[in-house]
């Protein structure tokens, strides 16, 4: 994984609604609702940080193979990314 680091997009507002995260952005008018996995990436986002570390913390947290993990992170990134719920820089 490359040393890119990704950053909320603070744009979107949410709520935990039994066991999802409800999630809308005014400007886009655009709402979804993240899974336990999904919403648990989205809240170790508050902080900018590497692919590589939020699988690492995702891997702890949900005692996933870590090889698993990467793959399965690197593929929501892309999602969060297309959504416009996370920004590379």
């Amino acid at each position: 994984m490359d040393e890119t680091v990704w950053h909320r997009n603070d744009e979107w507002i949410g709520a935990n609604i039994e066991d999802a995260l409800v999630m809308i952005s005014v400007e886009r008018g655009n709402y979804l609702s993240l899974n336990a996995t999904a919403a648990a990436a989205w809240e170790i986002l508050e902080t900018p940080t590497t692919a590589k570390a939020l699988s690492e913390q995702l891997s702890a947290r949900f005692a996933v193979a870590p090889d698993h993990c990467a793959k399965s992170v690197a593929a929501m990134l892309d999602r969060f990314e297309k959504l416009g719920l996370a920004i590379a820089r």
